[in-house]
């Protein structure tokens, strides 16, 4: 049995585990993990873990479909049609503006709240009132009759998605393990293409309320199955619930022996940063060297995905095609663009850890510049009058395809896993919080710039910008951002501390 009786940990230099019910007594722990990993990450991933994953991923996949809700919405909003516009007029460029800097700007609290509440209530019970907090948010936003409902409720909706984008892969990377912590990060990232392509095959079918309501359907699930997932065992083990911890690991990984067990959970004791005072540690992550990198490099990540557009570029995606004077709809573009980005994202699941974290932001963020630059010619092109717009009418689609391709190998999905990946559990949701915050800051003003921007300086300016930050995101890096793949916490803590 795999009980509270079953081990000995008599220091944090402990080099020996004793087992009273295993045919392993006094074996080096360190020599047995070695001897038995490759043992171990040969056993699949249980139906369980796969089971606890894919419900938490629902809350992705919901928040995956309301990032784009605005782009067949806002084609309603602007019609003068009473029956389709719940508004009953246009929608003004000053309110799309708002509807996305308000919740966007108002939002950025939920990036610190939600991390730290994770603490306190536990990653679970957090994830559960996120959860709940988006439902409430879509069922009042599919009965919202005018532009301040709107964004009141879309406000609601944005302080739980920032805060479920910092809980939940941390959640996700405490319940996996090494082998897997990467590939399940992807799958995780998965859900929000494939959200958003609900949204848009879902979106031009439906009026505005109904399809709302269908966007918050996959919640109710979440919400009566989400119970039966068990805590963090990183977490529990944290809080000294040393019991439950082990029960957790024996759910999650019931495929794997008693001795087993024991290693993974002397390895989580191991990884876990020693007893002390829990104050200030905002400061930590600012004064320890592995904090400071750790959020640099973080941020790195993040702040790379959001220059290279995807995350300005999908929500208006049909607006902006709408003008494109393509014989495809804008709403149609959408869903082919969603479909290609998706098979991005499954490709990269299955490549990931041979090729690696590194290289492919890499490769993205290079592959995400190209396609801009095309794309901005063809609107200048197509803004100066241009013969060579109209012989080139295929180049938008061709190219947004390449371009979301290339954006979702890489830096669609992986800047989420890698931020829970680069502090311990001490400062883990501190930093995450951090993280999130500016990088949610700085999506905002991406976001809400780009509807003024585009109008001032053309779509042709705001695609160019987007590939020029592309490019300088690569060689930062390049030069800075070490591999991660396959490392436990405390590797990468070391590679932290050699920056």
């Amino acid at each position: 049995m795999f009980t509270e009786g079953s081990y000995i940990l008599r220091d944090r230099n402990i080099t020996e585990i004793e087992l009273n019910q295993s045919n392993i007594t006094k074996t080096p722990v360190k020599n047995f993990a070695k001897e038995n990993q490759t043992e171990m990450n040969k056993k699949s991933d249980t139906w369980f873990l796969r089971f606890t994953v894919f419900i938490g991923m629902l809350t992705w996949f919901v928040g995956g479909a309301k990032i784009v809700w605005t782009s067949p919405s806002l084609i309603k909003l602007k019609s003068s049609d009473l029956e389709m516009n719940p508004l009953g007029r246009p929608i003004t460029s000053s309110e799309i503006s708002l509807l996305f800097g308000i919740p966007g700007m108002v939002s950025l609290p939920g990036s610190i709240i939600f991390p730290k509440l994770a603490d306190i209530l536990g990653r679970k019970k957090c994830i559960q009132v996120i959860g709940f907090m988006k439902l409430i948010s879509l069922l009042g936003l599919a009965f919202s009759n005018n532009i301040e409902l709107i964004i009141l409720f879309s406000t609601l909706f944005s302080i739980s998605f920032v805060g479920i984008l910092g809980v939940l892969p941390m959640y996700i990377t405490e319940i996996c393990e090494d082998h897997n912590r990467a590939k399940y990060g992807c799958i995780l990232s998965l859900c929000i293409p494939l959200g958003q392509l609900y949204a848009y095959v879902l979106g031009p079918l439906f009026l505005i309320r109904d399809y709302t309501l269908i966007i918050a359907a996959p919640l109710l699930p979440f919400i009566f199955l989400f119970f039966s997932v068990p805590e963090s065992p990183v977490y529990l083990l944290n809080k000294g619930s040393h019991e439950k911890c082990k029960l957790a690991l024996k759910k999650l990984r019931s495929n794997k022996t008693d001795s087993e067990l024991e290693v993974d959970y002397f390895n989580m004791s191991q990884s876990l940063a020693p007893t002390g005072e829990s104050k200030f540690k905002v400061l930590k992550v600012f004064t320890k060297k592995e904090g400071r990198c750790g959020l640099l490099l973080s941020l790195l990540a993040m702040v790379v995905q959001s220059f290279g557009g995807g995350g300005t570029l999908l929500p208006l995606l049909a607006p902006i095609y709408e003008n494109a004077d393509s014989k495809l709809s804008g709403d149609t573009i959408a869903i082919i663009v969603e479909t290609v980005g998706i098979a991005s994202l499954i490709l990269t699941v299955f490549i990931i850890e041979r090729v690696g974290r590194r290289p492919l932001l890499i490769i993205s963020a290079v592959g995400s510049g190209v396609p801009l630059i095309f794309i901005g010619l063809f609107f200048y092109f197509q803004q100066i009058g241009s013969y060579l717009a109209q012989q080139f009418h295929w180049v938008p689609l061709t190219s947004i395809l390449i371009y979301f391709f290339m954006f979702c190998l890489g830096l669609a999905s992986i800047p989420f896993t890698m931020v829970s990946l680069f502090f311990t559990i001490e400062l883990r949701s501190t930093g995450t919080a951090i993280v999130m915050t500016l990088s949610c800051l700085l999506l905002t003003v991406f976001q809400s710039a780009f509807p003024i921007l585009n109008e001032t300086v053309g779509t042709h300016w705001c695609m160019w910008i987007f590939s020029i930050l592309s490019f300088v995101g690569a060689i930062l890096m390049y030069f800075f951002l070490p591999e991660t793949t396959g490392k436990s916490v405390e590797e990468i803590q070391k590679i932290l501390l050699e920056c």
